[in-house]
């Protein structure tokens, strides 16, 4: 799990450090291809949290939609609501 907890936390660091924004986005995004297992589809769940707090400053807004529209179809009730909350408090269709 910690790597869900990093993955929450991800977005506060982002906020604090923009220089550091990209390679976090990277990193988030690139979920599928460096966990395995039930648990990465709640880690998708945290990172879209992470994604919250830092949207409005992020760079790649648009693989961030791509990404978050992505997990409406997730196998996780929990990365559902979170991607449904995200894209309704954005304003994204």
């Amino acid at each position: 799990m910690t790597a869900g907890h990093l993955a929450s936390i991800s977005g506060k660091i982002a906020k604090a450090k923009p220089e550091l924004q990209s390679k976090i986005t990277g990193k988030l995004l690139n979920i599928d291809n460096t966990h395995k297992g039930k648990q990465k589809e709640l880690i998708k769940a945290y990172a879209i949290e992470a994604f919250d707090d830092y949207y409005k400053e992020a760079e790649n807004k648009n693989k961030i939609i791509e990404f978050v529209k992505k997990q409406l179809e997730s196998s996780s009730p929990k990365t559902r609501k979170k991607a449904e909350e995200f894209l309704e408090k954005w304003e994204v269709k």
